[in-house]
């Protein structure tokens, strides 16, 4: 993948978790719906990332694990973000 790619699946993971946000804020509910997205993401992403460096099967796991890992972490922060800019306002 090249950078355009990375740019825009960048901000479609931003938008999902504004989104993810907006949601949570509009229903009232008392957890962020961003961990429940983007946590397993991130958990899966280290699992394949361990799995990779064991040398179990090292190209499948390396190849999936690096970029489920980066999603779910931008994820993460974008959502972590949209709580801090969006706190109060709706």
């Amino acid at each position: 993948m090249d950078f355009s790619h990375q740019l825009v699946i960048f901000f479609v993971i931003a938008v999902i978790a504004f989104v993810l946000r907006f949601v949570q804020i509009k229903t009232m509910a008392r957890v962020d719906l961003y961990i429940f997205v983007f946590g397993p993401l991130l958990v899966f992403g280290l699992i394949f990332l361990i799995f990779g460096m064991i040398d179990f099967k090292r190209e499948l796991f390396l190849d999936i694990g690096k970029w489920m890992f980066l999603y779910g972490v931008v994820g993460a922060g974008c959502g972590y973000g949209s709580t801090r800019v969006l706190g109060g306002r709706f």
